[in-house]
């Protein structure tokens, strides 16, 4: 199991800023507005994934021609020395992260964390989606190590407001702290929650601000974490996966 423990954050002030919204501390001060915005998101993406009675949802399509027919043309500022060769749709992407080893990159969004296959970059290949409605995740990040003899891959996705997946339906996270997921993309083809932190007051979940997680060592992450609040920040333990 995951599990998380909290270190003293030295000379460090972390503001803890949410996209769109005022500092962490102001959220706070704002009191049940907030924790009603906070619901409020939680069950449109529900509703959007699924997990609750609601209009027929977006559905993402994996063909990449249907892909590649909708896309729209990306405006984009470069300096002369670098060319746009090829790009694919996505609804809501916050982050991405490349893989260490393998021709792969992750990206998470509002609502899905998608595989993409870059073996050809001026021909990009959707390969693997997870269903994920999350907020925010401002810095997904990459981890690979030998288990068993078997090269793993995964993504560490961090919970800052909600969190809901149709494939995990007994965990969502409605404004219930911090949190954690490992997204396990060993299969490009078939990214699954493999595990998370504990919620709190649970022994071993995050008490500090996930805003943002790190791998300590990406080629053997046994090890990360988080943002952290004020003066002190969590550490993962990833031994266990």
């Amino acid at each position: 199991m995951v599990s998380a423990c909290v270190a003293p954050l030295q000379g460090i002030m972390d503001a803890d800023p949410v996209r769109g919204f005022p500092p962490r501390t102001a959220l706070l001060a704002l009191g049940p507005p907030v924790t009603t915005f906070r619901r409020t998101v939680a069950l449109a993406c529900a509703a959007g994934l699924g997990l609750l009675p609601a209009a027929p949802a977006f559905a993402h399509d994996s063909s990449h021609a249907a892909l590649k027919a909708v896309a729209p043309p990306i405006p984009s500022v470069t300096s002369a020395n670098v060319k746009q060769l090829a790009g694919l749709p996505e609804t809501a992407a916050i982050s991405m992260e490349f893989a260490l080893t393998g021709p792969f990159a992750y990206v998470s969004s509002t609502d899905t964390i998608s595989v993409l296959d870059l073996t050809d970059p001026r021909d990009p290949q959707l390969r693997g989606i997870l269903v994920n409605a999350l907020f925010e995740n401002e810095a997904m990040t990459y981890g690979e190590r030998v288990i068993n003899g078997v090269l793993t891959r995964f993504v560490i996705a961090a919970i800052d407001l909600v969190q809901a997946a149709p494939t995990d339906p007994t965990h969502v996270n409605v404004d219930s702290g911090p949190e954690v997921v490992i997204v396990d993309v060993t299969d490009p083809d078939a990214p699954f929650i493999r595990s998370r932190t504990p919620q709190q007051p649970a022994a071993g979940a995050a008490t500090t601000s996930t805003h943002t997680v790190q791998c300590v060592d990406q080629a053997n992450c046994e090890y990360a974490y988080t943002a952290g609040t004020r003066s002190a920040f969590s550490i993962l333990d990833l031994r266990d996966l």
